[in-house]
């Protein structure tokens, strides 16, 4: 049986559509686990008596044990309970296929070795697993996969932990909009291909944000990576073919290279929302916090929103299609008219712009900004005005990226007497 590996720690470096019941005669069952009042008071136990298929509900409350997973159930946190393994092994392991577990806190996953822990908030040994929605800190690994194939990670926070989430040779993993802050490492892959990583956060790391490291043919996009201390994205060892693109890198030092690796940094341009509110889809955006990252500096003299330069990473690795900050803002709101009025309001109607970036309205009445109003929303109800008098409202049109569109879109119209 193939085992997690001890890892010495490198510095540098849905919920578910249908819940599937397993084949059975017997009707699945509900389990509940509470501090106190119910049949268990013990996750563990619960599952020792849980048969494939039932669903096992724990309620708020802080749970001193260290949970595995033996059956293929469903694990649903009720308000949030807490899990403390209490720093001596994981605090939940997944150790059979098909599991979900949702909506859990998960604490002090560890076993007593600084530099070579195995444990976790959330251990996974098995394949075909969801893991939704769970909150993972103050653990070695928040959540790591050992060995695990064709899970899904979707919304969880890995927070304040060694590193946030780690994948040990596992394959075809997807993990979607997690965060993974504030952690030494924030997204560590390990021997592990073929994963898809979308709309992740691994940001405000004392390392790295992301770390690969003999890990090929993943895809990267959609996610953020700023504000680490390190490196935005560390590939290292031979991490190749990994396709990385749409990202928001903002770091000082927004990648590192060690040994040699080859990997492709954007997709075909192509018309869609990119990360930035931009119209087109292309390679990454290339900032760092003073304001003076490539993407922030490059010149955009079409105005598509992709650089006019490659951004050259290193003799193996262009970035081809780099996004630009967007510099041309919407067009103005049209069909500006009044739709209804007493004698002390007046409310105005209109079209937003079909700028895909396009953000908010700025209104103003009478000359005097009185507020924004977000995209969709296509009204403004103007009040506390004196009977039978004229008012004028005038708009301004703001993309994602703060570009105003200062020309006047203006309508007037009397309150009643």
């Amino acid at each position: 049986m193939k085992k997690c590996r001890s890892t010495f720690r490198i510095a540098a470096g849905m919920l578910v559509l249908g819940l599937f019941l397993a084949g059975s005669v017997n009707a699945a069952k509900n389990l509940m686990v509470c501090p106190g009042g119910c049949t268990y008071s013990s996750i563990q136990k619960a599952i020792n008596a849980s048969s494939n298929g039932d669903t096992i509900s724990v309620q708020s409350g802080t749970y001193f044990e260290n949970v595995n997973v033996t059956k293929k159930i469903i694990l649903r946190g009720i308000g949030m309970p807490v899990v403390d393994a209490g720093g001596n092994g994981s605090a939940i392991t997944l150790a059979v296929d098909g599991i979900t577990i949702e909506g859990f806190t998960v604490i002090w996953g560890w076993d007593g070795d600084y530099y070579s822990s195995t444990s976790a908030g959330i251990r996974v040994t098995s394949n075909n697993n969801i893991i939704v929605k769970n909150n993972a800190s103050n653990n070695y690994n928040g959540i790591r996969f050992c060995f695990s194939v064709n899970n899904t990670l979707m919304n969880n926070n890995a927070l304040n932990n060694d590193i946030g989430i780690y994948l040990e040779s596992s394959n075809n993993n997807k993990l979607s909009n997690n965060n993974a802050s504030n952690n030494d490492i924030g997204i560590y892959l390990d021997s592990s291909s073929n994963n898809t990583m979308k709309g992740n956060k691994a940001s405000s790391n004392s390392g790295n944000g992301i770390s690969i490291y003999d890990s090929s043919n993943n895809t990267m996009i959609d996610n953020n990576a700023s504000n680490n201390n390190d490196a935005g994205i560390f590939l290292l060892y031979s991490s190749s073919n990994n396709k990385i693109y749409n990202n928001i890198l903002n770091n000082t030092n927004n990648f590192h290279f060690f040994e040699s690796n080859n990997n492709t940094w954007n997709t075909t341009i192509q018309t869609g929302a990119n990360i930035i509110a931009g119209s087109y889809l292309g390679g990454n955006f290339w900032a760092n916090p003073k304001g003076t990252g490539f993407s922030q500096t490059c010149k955009d003299m079409n105005g598509d929103g992709i650089c006019d330069k490659s951004y050259i990473l290193d003799g193996n690795n262009n970035d081809y299609l780099p996004l630009a900050k967007d510099k041309i803002p919407p067009k103005s709101v049209s069909n500006l008219k009044n739709v209804s009025y007493a004698s002390s309001y007046i409310n105005w109607t209109w079209k937003d712009p079909k700028n895909i970036d396009f953000r908010k309205v700025m209104v103003f009445i009478d000359g005097k900004f009185t507020g924004n109003v977000s995209k969709g929303k296509r009204y403004y109800n103007a009040t506390n005005f004196p009977a039978n008098t004229k008012h004028i409202i005038s708009t301004w049109t703001v993309d994602w990226n703060g570009n105003i569109n200062k020309t006047w879109t203006n309508r007037s119209a009397w309150t009643a007497k």
